[in-house]
């Protein structure tokens, strides 16, 4: 009889360590890898607040709108070059984490370097605290998002 209530007990301890509950979000802190069901519990670093300000370099000289007239450069080929306009607009920005993980945003920033209001930008929604050692973004819209007439700010834009 005693053997019985041992199968019963390692047969219950079997099932009820199947269902274990904990957090099943790795980008959680406390993180239970052996999780099978989320409990609810889990505990993220606070939020805060990016702000991405614009600098550009070309040939290692700074360049900005004032300069525009007096940076003339010479390539590999002995051609000049002047900048006398830059205009363009990032999107998909992502931060990359020292383990290698990355977390991306879905906003956009449109930077004219003619007009200091856009030198700088402030993400809309916070970005979860973290060692992030890197940061990237595309230029323009990657092909899914490219959607004619679907940014109603950017589509006032004057391009030429």
């Amino acid at each position: 009889m005693s053997s019985r209530f041992f199968i019963l007990f390692v047969l219950i301890l079997f099932v009820s360590s199947c269902h274990r509950k904990g957090c099943t979000d790795p980008l959680a802190l406390n993180y239970e890898e052996k999780a099978k069901k989320d409990d609810g519990s889990c505990e993220y670093p606070p939020l805060t607040t990016t702000t991405i300000h614009f600098n550009h370099v070309f040939d290692l000289q700074q360049v900005n709108s004032s300069v525009f007239e007096d940076l003339i450069f010479t390539n590999e080929f002995g051609t000049t070059l002047s900048i006398n306009k830059l205009k363009y607009h990032i999107s998909d920005i992502r931060f990359y984490t020292t383990d290698g993980d990355s977390l991306m945003t879905d906003e956009y920033h449109y930077v004219d370097l003619a007009d200091n209001s856009t030198l700088s930008y402030t993400l809309s929604g916070p970005v979860l605290q973290n060692s992030y050692n890197g940061i990237g973004f595309l230029i323009g819209f990657n092909q899914e998002d490219n959607i004619s007439g679907a940014y109603s700010d950017l589509n006032s834009v004057n391009w030429g």
